[in-house]
């Protein structure tokens, strides 16, 4: 987790270190947790190629990159061949086939978006994931709704208190906006 929020807050300097903790970590549950195991090597060889990227460039990293992805593959297959059906295996590909969905010209943002809707759980993440991809997209009523869902599920979570103000401020309403720009810290520190 602290991988992923270093990769979404662009901490360039600690993704590597953390990327590597994620997959070593999964490493050593890999033969008591078989799914889990997979999921997390999974994961963290993911991030390991994004730091790649960021740190060597497109050019020099790319590479290893590519050769990251398919073992991520892989792992993927392996938590998939355990339970297709597992939740949390279904947020992280939803949240990968986002990713790439976005990144990539080909790709079709909307099929993406309805698995990560019908399959991934928990759903108050799930709702987070659909409502920053419709704010990427430029859908800001979408993404609002979404925003909205999840912040029903998980009130006081201040990343989307964050998420809620930049929605807001790309529909135009700036002094709500502000109100949840303000009251993201407080809640930082109250129970989730």
């Amino acid at each position: 987790m602290i991988a992923s929020m270093a990769y979404v807050k662009q901490d360039w300097q600690s993704l590597g270190p953390y990327a590597t903790k994620t997959r070593e970590m999964a490493e050593n549950i890999l033969a008591s947790q078989p799914l889990r195991g997979n999921l997390y090597i999974a994961v963290g060889h993911l991030l390991e190629g994004a730091d790649n990227l960021q740190q060597q460039g497109l050019v020099r990293g790319l590479p290893q990159a590519l050769r990251k992805l398919q073992l991520v593959y892989n792992f993927l297959d392996k938590a998939s061949a355990i339970d297709s059906s597992d939740p949390e295996l279904n947020l992280i590909k939803g949240y990968m086939d986002l990713m790439l969905a976005m990144a990539l010209p080909f790709a079709n943002p909307a099929d993406a978006i309805a698995r990560l809707d019908k399959y991934a759980a928990p759903s108050s993440f799930a709702d987070w994931g659909i409502a920053i991809a419709y704010r990427d997209l430029s859908d800001y009523e979408k993404a609002n709704e979404y925003a909205d869902i999840a912040k029903a599920s998980v009130p006081k979570h201040p990343e989307l208190h964050y998420l809620k103000a930049q929605i807001l401020v790309l529909l135009g309403q700036r002094e709500l906006a502000q109100e949840y720009f303000q009251t993201a810290p407080e809640r930082r520190n109250s129970p989730r």
